[in-house]
């Protein structure tokens, strides 16, 4: 499996593992029910919700890799 980045588009990382939600909505980003969600990458996210981008994507690629 790729290892997700800051540049992966929400949807395209939401397709991997609906899990991943988890990693948004703890933090109180509601991405996974967001239209920009296609359009916006993780970075872009974390920036308009101000999360720290390194942790939510550590969290998103540990969800992934205990989910293989």
């Amino acid at each position: 499996m790729n290892k997700i980045d800051e540049n992966t588009l929400i949807s395209d990382v939401l397709n991997k593992s609906l899990l991943v939600a988890l990693a948004f909505t703890r933090r109180g980003m509601h991405c996974p029910t967001c239209q920009n969600r296609f359009e916006e990458t993780i970075a872009d996210g974390a920036k308009r919700h101000n999360v720290d981008v390194a942790e939510l994507i550590v969290d998103i690629n540990n969800i992934l890799n205990k989910n293989k």
